[in-house]
C-alpha cells in the first residue's frame, strides 16, 4: 500500500508519501522515516521523487513502514528553506506517523542536513529507536556565517528553495536558526540507543572529518562505516542503502 500525505507545520503544508508492506497499511511494522538533505539540483526538482521515493518503496518490501517527505521550501511542500523551520516539519511528520501505526520501533535515516534534523529529534523523542546518519555535518558554521550570509541566501534563491523575494525578513535570525543545529554537541544524548554513521572518503561537501568528530562525541553503542571512494550523495549508491537497512534489522533482532 502507498499513499500521499500532508501535514501542517506552523501553517506550512508539508507533503510526503508513505509505503506499507501490508495492503491494509495499518499493521505494526517497524517504521523507517527518510530525511533528505539540502537540494543541490535545479529549481523545482523534488527531493523525494524519484530517488527518495524509490528507496522508500523498495524498503517497504523489506518489511518496513517507510515514509519520505519534502521539508519546507523543497519539492511539493510549501514555504522557504529554513533549517529552524525544518525542525517543525520533522516534528509534524513524526507525530503523523504515530497516528498511522502503533509500532514500537521508529527508525530515522537522514542524509546530510536531514541527518542533523534526525539527530535533533532523536535526542528529544524517546520513541526513536535507532539513527542512521549519512554524510551528516558535525556543525553548520563551515557552510554559512555572517561573512558569506548574503552569498548563501542568493545561491539558495537560485536553487529555487527560497521562493519568496522577501524571505527571510531577518537574515541574521535565519542564520541563527541554521547554526542552532549542533550535532557534535548533542549526539551523546542519543545513547544508549544504537547509532550508525556512514560517510564517503570522497565527500567534497561535508568532509570526512565531520564523521570522525561525531563518532568521537557519540555514546555507545555506535558504529562508523567509512565508504571508500564514495561522494556526498550517498543515496545514489544501493550498497549504502543495503548497509543501512541490514544494520537496522540487526538492531531490531537484538531487542
Amino acid at each position: 500500500m502507498e499513499a500521499e500525505f500532508q501535514v501542517l507545520a506552523n501553517d506550512v503544508k508539508i507533503r510526503g508519501k508513505y509505503f506499507s508492506p501490508s495492503p491494509q497499511g495499518k499493521e505494526n511494522f517497524p517504521v523507517l522515516c527518510i530525511c533528505h538533505g539540502i537540494p543541490g539540483g535545479r529549481p523545482g526538482s523534488s527531493p523525494f521523487a524519484p530517488s527518495y521515493e524509490r528507496i522508500a518503496k523498495e524498503l517497504s518490501r523489506e518489511g518496513f513502514f517507510t515514509l519520505t517527505f519534502n521539508f519546507r521550501g523543497t519539492g511539493k511542500s510549501e514555504g522557504n528553506f529554513d533549517l529552524e523551520g525544518w525542525k517543525e516539519d520533522l516534528r509534524a511528520v513524526l507525530a503523523y506517523v504515530k497516528t498511522l501505526t502503533q509500532s514500537g520501533s521508529i527508525n530515522l535515516l537522514g542524509f546530510s542536513a536531514g541527518g542533523a534534523l534526525a539527530l535533533y529529534h532523536g535526542v528529544r523523542d524517546r520513541d526513536i529507536s535507532s539513527l542512521v546518519l549519512a554524510a551528516c555535518p558535525a556543525r553548520f558554521d563551515f557552510m554559512v556565517g555572517e561573512e558569506n550570509l548574503e552569498e548563501v541566501l542568493e545561491a539558495l534563491r537560485k536553487r529555487g528553495i527560497i521562493r519568496d523575494e522577501s524571505f527571510p525578513r531577518d537574515p541574521h535570525q535565519w542564520l541563527s536558526g541554521a547554526l542552532s543545529l549542533k550535532p557534535e554537541e548533542e549526539i551523546h544524548r542519543f545513547a544508549p540507543r544504537p547509532l550508525l554513521l556512514l560517510h564517503g572518503t570522497q565527500d567534497r561537501v561535508v568532509p570526512l572529518e565531520h564523521a570522525w568528530r561525531l563518532y568521537r562525541a557519540a555514546g555507545q553503542p555506535k558504529e562508523l562505516k567509512v565508504l571508500e571512494g564514495l561522494g556526498h550523495r550517498l543515496r545514489q549508491y544501493p550498497e549504502v542503502i543495503d548497509t543501512a537497512v541490514d544494520w537496522i534489522k540487526r538492531r531490531l533482532n537484538e531487542k
